[in-house]
């Protein structure tokens, strides 16, 4: 969790260019995908229209960590350099001396580097590599949670493997999925369980402050949507009582906060409107649980994301409501977390290890 802290956290673009070589193994192929109906707040971050199955955008990964696709991470840091970012990435113009040095500049890195990430191709993903990045950090995540669940732990009343139990409790829900569907949202709560569960080792280890599984949770809980429950959270650590006491930067001073339109509140708290992330950072900024309370943001996006791709993929005739979806996600990973509970017991009795499995 903390090298995914770090990735928000990077002020100038050469620490996250000098990131991106990572090992391609690390990352785990996202199976195809069909949805019914379209998304409702991740519109087109999937990359996905209705009834066509394709693998998911893998760009999706850096809407949940940094609030937007990875070109308009790329169109902020560049900002009037951004077409002469894309023309030498694309290969559509030779670039002049003059150029490289201004891409250069605002990149903070050496020519080597900056001209490795170029690729010639004219569409698709503008800088592949930084995707990539985030899909090594899933994988990281994902096997994480793979690692303690390798196992089998059979049911002693019928003999199944009760870790392998997707197609049995999706199946038995109100809302019906296809196999493509509730294995991408397995996949969602595993990476996030997994990522969570690394953090509360390392961070037991230099006894420092770290987000949970019981707020986790807390987060999933049905009667609130995942970004009211995290409002709920940065109350509790900051001593509020009301949502009309969060302030957030205001958009034209940012270093200066303010109160936010209690219509905006509401629909950020209801999930009707999703809390754009740099809003959310701001709400925390310098407080004491600043860095728990980010990585607690990742983790409601997430879960937000979950539910939206339970409504667009419902076999029902119509989009299922937040609640009883959410009713289900929630199950889900508590399930999910049983299991990992469950497994570890079985690798620790078994005296194997599950380190080999994230090689």
């Amino acid at each position: 969790m903390e090298k995914l802290s770090n990735i928000k956290e990077s002020t100038t673009v050469s620490s996250r260019l000098t990131e991106l070589p990572l090992v391609d193994s690390l990352q785990v192929a996202f199976a195809p995908l069909k949805l019914l109906r379209p998304l409702s707040h991740f519109a087109t971050a999937l990359g996905l229209r209705p009834d066509i199955a394709k693998p998911p955008d893998p760009d999706f990964l850096v809407h949940l960590l940094e609030g937007g696709s990875h070109q308009e991470q790329l169109r902020k840091a560049f900002g009037n350099q951004f077409k002469n970012l894309e023309h030498f990435l694309r290969g559509t113009h030779e670039p002049t001396a003059t150029t490289v040095a201004l891409l250069l500049l605002v990149s903070q890195t050496d020519e080597a580097t900056l001209r490795s990430f170029a690729h010639g191709v004219p569409d698709g993903p503008l800088l592949p590599a930084y995707v990539g990045l985030f899909q090594v950090l899933e994988g990281v995540f994902l096997r994480a949670y793979q690692a303690a669940t390798v196992g089998t732990v059979r049911c002693p009343c019928c003999g199944s493997d009760v870790l392998d139990d997707a197609h049995v409790w999706w199946t038995a829900q109100a809302v019906v999925l296809s196999q493509d569907a509730y294995s991408f949202v397995d996949r969602l709560l595993q990476a996030m369980l997994g990522a969570v569960l690394l953090s509360e080792v390392l961070c037991r280890l230099n006894a420092s402050d770290h987000f949970d599984t019981a707020s986790l949770l807390k987060l999933a809980s049905p009667e609130l949507h995942p970004i009211g429950n995290w409002m709920e959270l940065v109350k509790l650590s900051q001593g509020l009582k009301h949502d009309w006491e969060l302030t957030v930067g205001l958009d034209a001073d940012p270093t200066a906060h303010g109160s936010i339109p209690d219509g905006r509140l509401r629909k950020w708290r209801s999930g009707q409107d999703l809390l754009p992330l740099d809003k959310a950072f701001s709400m925390v900024a310098a407080t004491k649980h600043e860095t728990v309370l980010k990585h607690a943001m990742f983790a409601a996006r997430t879960l937000s994301l979950a539910i939206d791709v339970v409504q667009a993929a419902a076999e029902t005739p119509s989009r299922p409501t937040r609640k009883l979806v959410q009713e289900m996600i929630s199950a889900r990973l508590r399930e999910l977390h049983l299991h990992f509970q469950m497994g570890k017991a079985a690798v620790v009795s078994a005296n194997a290890t599950p380190l080999k499995v994230l090689i």
